[in-house]
């Protein structure tokens, strides 16, 4: 702003200086000039004055200028009287002409000034829409590189369960043949259809082509059938359970096979990393429309950089135990919400990790015989 001011001081005193010397260069040859000639001149400083300095430069340097012609100029001269009445008509056509003189620079400078800025708009927004463009063709080629990379691990994950079939048969015929062997092969056997299984369901889930039976399970069929399959998998793990005793008949609509897998997942990952001893816990309880199934472990907790990747596939960490594949929780975080629901985890009081399986409430009412 400041340098405005100086600029516009300085433009002022230019022309200021210039009607100075040309009134007094013209008053030394006075005697030899026309009317028309002083009203040149002088219409030429006013032009000057309005273009470099606008229109209020203009218009003072165009008062100056009539107070010099008149004053100058116009018999009697050194003297503001006009004695003859067609010099008003003079100072009027001046006067007249040098303020639509202003005013015409001053339009031209609003003109080119808004020219400038739409101009600056509109490269602003054609810039904005090269980024948006170029930002599109990224995601574009980064989900076109996700889809092949879906597809290809789901190929494989589908091809390989041949040959894992194949493997199993002749881990069945060692151990008839007495090859202790045997068992560890057809483990690992195992172990590698559950790894190609969960690939395939993962590519899936996230192509949105999983598909899930959703309808009202029972709770208590759920938490049931999740405690066996833990018993089978870790028989030395204890589970206190805590229903809901406002609702002890309680239903979630839910896929019941997809849920039981969830639940099992949590509860498996509890019991490997919970200290020797302690039990974990598992409580159910109705909270509005929801229905949350809460997994607590004495464990270690999350160091915060498992924390920010725990449900992407095949994220693991030290808390998160580094035998298995990385896909239990990211599988286990899309099949709730693929079922309107959400799984989500809290540090756990007094140390641990809290797991929570949100499902939305099943209105089941019992029919009166």
């Amino acid at each position: 702003m400041m340098a405005v001011l100086r600029s516009r001081a300085s433009w002022a005193a230019l022309w200021i200086v210039v009607l100075a010397a040309a009134t007094a260069a013209l008053v030394a040859d006075r005697g030899t000039l026309d009317k028309a000639h002083v009203t040149v001149v002088y219409f030429i400083i006013v032009t000057g004055a309005s273009a470099t300095g606008g229109r209020t430069l203009g218009f003072v340097v165009s008062a100056l200028a009539f107070l010099a012609f008149d004053f100058f100029f116009l018999p009697p001269f050194n003297t503001l009287v006009v004695r003859d009445p067609r010099d008003w008509i003079v100072l009027a056509g001046f006067g007249v002409a040098a303020f639509l003189t202003g005013q015409l620079f001053h339009q031209v400078r609003k003109e080119a000034a808004e020219s400038k800025r739409r101009s600056d708009e509109l490269a602003a927004v054609a810039a904005e829409r090269a980024n948006l463009l170029e930002r599109s063709h990224e995601a574009e080629q980064e989900a076109a590189a996700a889809r092949a990379k879906d597809e290809v691990l789901a190929s494989l994950s589908h091809d390989i369960r041949t040959p894992i079939t194949a493997i199993r048969a002749l881990a069945h015929d060692l151990a008839q043949g007495g090859d202790d062997r045997a068992l560890g092969i057809e483990e690992e056997a195992d172990r590698l259809s559950r790894l190609a299984g969960n690939v395939l369901d993962l590519s899936r889930l996230e192509a949105g082509a999983m598909r899930l039976d959703v309808q009202p399970n029972e709770v208590e069929d759920l938490v049931g059938a999740a405690l066996h399959q833990l018993a089978a998998a870790q028989p030395t793990c204890k589970v206190d359970v805590v229903l809901d005793s406002r609702h002890p008949l309680l239903f979630v609509q839910a896929d019941f096979s997809q849920t039981l897998r969830v639940l099992v997942n949590l509860l498996d990952n509890a019991a490997r990393h919970a200290p020797a001893g302690t039990p974990i816990e598992l409580a159910v309880a109705r909270d509005g429309d929801r229905v949350t199934f809460r997994v607590s472990d004495r464990g270690p907790g999350l160091p915060e950089a498992v924390q920010r990747r725990l449900f992407e596939p095949y994220a693991r960490g030290d808390a998160a135990g580094t035998s298995g594949t990385g896909l239990g929780l990211s599988i286990a975080h899309r099949l709730a919400a693929a079922q309107g629901g959400a799984l989500t985890w809290v540090p756990r009081d007094g140390g641990g990790t809290t797991f929570l399986l949100r499902l939305p409430v099943a209105e089941v009412h019992e029919t009166k015989e």
